[in-house]
């Protein structure tokens, strides 16, 4: 058993959902689909950590990468859930260059500060040497939340440490941090767009999450690639009320 396949950072156009029901069912449901990926929802959803170890052996299970969003960018938050085996992490609220590299080390092995074991999903329960473990490891994706206005003034040098993959935009927190009452406000289109820029411009990925599937057309033309469209709960809801209404 290794980390699981991570082809989300090859420049190609991937579409994901956020997942925030406790439920391996779920993750199983949506990995039949053929979604090329899920966001496992450890900050706003409330998942404890057995539930999350037994999600993310589903996503092994039916060959499903998953993120996790953690709380916040502590070393455990962090080494937790990639020694279960997540795919990568997000992490919200990243303002400044030096927070970013504070998670890239609490997030790697190779020149960070992340615990090694042996002995995790992620390393195959020790059937990897120490150093076919640290290659494992370093392989997962580091990706910032970019959702203050710090965020956004920062984003060109978040997105240049060393060690970020992407950036991740989230219009609804921005819209909120920025005093707006709608996504679709000017500053917050602006600022989306700033994002994404700063991301492409450094050679990393960009990342957002849509609740409308038709905006991915535009971002997909600023060189966004990783789009989280919705949450396993919205679709829930969306095909309840579609139902009510037949």
């Amino acid at each position: 058993m290794v980390s699981q396949p991570m082809p989300l950072l090859n420049g190609e156009p991937h579409v994901g959902v956020f997942i925030k029901t406790a439920s391996h069912q779920v993750v199983e449901v949506l990995g039949a689909a053929g979604l090329a990926f899920g966001v496992i929802d450890g900050e706003h959803a409330p998942i404890d950590r057995s539930v999350l170890d037994t999600m993310l052996l589903a996503g092994y299970a039916c060959r499903l990468p998953l993120l996790v969003r953690v709380a916040d960018g502590s070393g455990p938050a962090i080494s937790s859930v990639l020694d279960m085996g997540a795919a990568g992490i997000v992490v919200p609220h990243v303002d400044c260059p030096e927070y970013a590299r504070q998670v890239v080390a609490h997030a790697k092995f190779a020149g960070g500060r992340r615990g090694l074991s042996t002995s995790p999903r992620y390393a195959g329960y020790g059937s990897m040497s120490m150093h076919e473990a640290v290659c494992s490891g370093d392989e997962t994706a580091v990706i910032c939340q970019i959702e203050d206005p710090e965020g956004v003034q920062n984003a060109q040098l978040i997105a240049q440490v060393e060690g970020v993959d992407a950036l991740f935009i989230g219009p609804l927190d921005l819209a909120h941090s920025l005093g707006a009452d709608s996504v679709r406000e000017p500053v917050v289109r602006e600022a989306c767009e700033h994002i994404a820029r700063a991301a492409c411009g450094a050679g990393k990925a960009a990342a957002i999450f849509l609740s409308d599937p038709s905006d991915k057309a535009y971002y997909q033309e600023l060189g966004v690639t990783l789009f989280i469209i919705g949450s396993d709960q919205s679709m829930m809801r969306q095909g309840t009320r579609a139902l009510s209404s037949a």
